[in-house]
């Protein structure tokens, strides 16, 4: 998927390219003489013209690049930030906020953020406010994530770890995942 960033950075290399085009073919209709056809007069017009404007189509792509450049900044910030949860495969978004030193709620934004980028593989559970990696849940006996209601039949997209016991989010049915997990989990290990 192209993202807005890497079409500003490539817009913004052509377009700085482009004005020092620009600024080397004003250059060379004004000292230069230019084409040969042309009087001096239309030479240095055409030059002028062209060097008053690759200034402008400079600073525009100046902007391109630097909008591409912020947003490489902030997806190797976010790579950084999945190979963190994926080293612990199980942390408090509290404790991820605390790690990267900001408030909870621009914690679990980065983490949402970064699994719809697909940068890594994993749940969060805002019931919770945990996130897990899915080779956690994968390796962890009797968790129980995407487990179907046994009463309204809603699939419910919370963690049940082992010990706990889940609510519908839809029924408030509480859902004991060792009486109810044959049958119902859609997804679990």
């Amino acid at each position: 998927m192209i993202r807005f960033w890497q079409v500003s950075f490539v817009v913004g290399i052509i377009v700085l390219v482009s004005s020092v085009t620009f600024l080397a073919v004003g250059v060379d209709y004004l000292w230069g003489g230019g084409v040969s056809d042309n009087t001096d007069e239309e030479n240095k017009d055409a030059g002028l013209s062209m060097m008053v404007c690759s200034p402008f189509i400079f600073l525009i792509g100046i902007s391109f690049l630097l909008i591409g450049i912020i947003g490489l900044v902030k997806r190797k910030k976010n790579r950084e930030y999945a190979e963190l949860l994926e080293a612990h495969r199980r942390m408090k978004v509290s404790e991820f906020a605390k790690k990267i030193g900001t408030n909870e709620f621009k914690a679990e934004k980065i983490i949402v953020k970064i699994l719809a980028d697909k940068q890594i593989k994993g749940f969060m559970d805002r019931r919770t406010g945990e996130f897990f990696t899915t080779e956690y849940l994968e390796q962890t006996p009797d968790v129980v994530f995407g487990w179907k209601c046994p009463s309204c039949g809603a699939k419910n997209d919370s963690v049940i770890l082992p010990g706990e016991i889940g609510t519908c989010q839809y029924c408030n049915t509480i859902f004991n995942s060792a009486k109810n997990m044959k049958g119902h989990v859609e997804g679990g290990s």
